[in-house]
């Protein structure tokens, strides 16, 4: 009886540690983005194998890659926030890129343009919105938490949260067929949004 109810013991607490790792798997898969970039030097060539680190503002957590042959960085799986970019390529003032925002499911793309100088020199850059997005033709908008939490609606149905993007017909006024919204000059429920 005794071997009996340690077995049983062993077996839950192999069970409880199971779910509690695959809690925290499906907690970390909540949302991430991307961040990539070419780096140039004042020319516009392409600088090889120059180390780029990035910083999240709110952790402090820090990743480090270096550029390709072709100047490119990238940063994949990073959870959304801010950050801040960083290189210092030898014969290049030192470059800081602040306010980068990465959000849920989008590529962000950030340029580093460098400036000829000594590393000790820094060029603080203050990243904005991109005014004009070259890479892609799709149109898209990401509803931000805080208006998923303040907007006045009856109900928190995500469904509904459809209707507040660009493009975006209500079922209602789209023809009543129960399949969701319209957009885009799509039909109901088609996703082309």
């Amino acid at each position: 009886m005794q071997r009996f109810f340690c077995n049983a013991v062993t077996y839950l607490l192999l069970l409880f540690t199971l779910c509690l790792l695959f809690t925290g798997y499906m907690w970390a898969q909540g949302g991430s983005g991307e961040l990539s970039g070419v780096v140039t030097d004042p020319s516009g060539a392409v600088i090889p194998d120059a180390e780029v680190t990035l910083s999240n503002t709110a952790t402090g957590d820090k990743r480090t890659t270096v550029t390709t042959g072709a100047g490119i960085y990238r940063f994949s799986a990073l959870p959304v926030g801010n950050y801040v970019l960083e290189t210092s390529p030898q014969g290049f003032k030192s470059t800081k890129v602040a306010n980068v925002v990465v959000s849920v499911g989008t590529g962000t793309v950030r340029d580093i343009h460098l400036e000829l100088g000594s590393t000790s020199e820094q060029v603080t850059v203050e990243a904005g919105a991109q005014m004009l997005q070259t890479e892609d033709s799709s149109v898209s908008q990401l509803i931000d938490r805080r208006v998923w939490e303040n907007m006045p609606l009856e109900a928190r149905n995500p469904n509904d949260f459809v209707n507040l993007v660009a493009g975006a017909v209500p079922e209602e006024l789209a023809g009543g067929t129960l399949r969701g919204a319209a957009g885009s000059g799509g039909g109901t429920g088609t996703g082309s949004f």
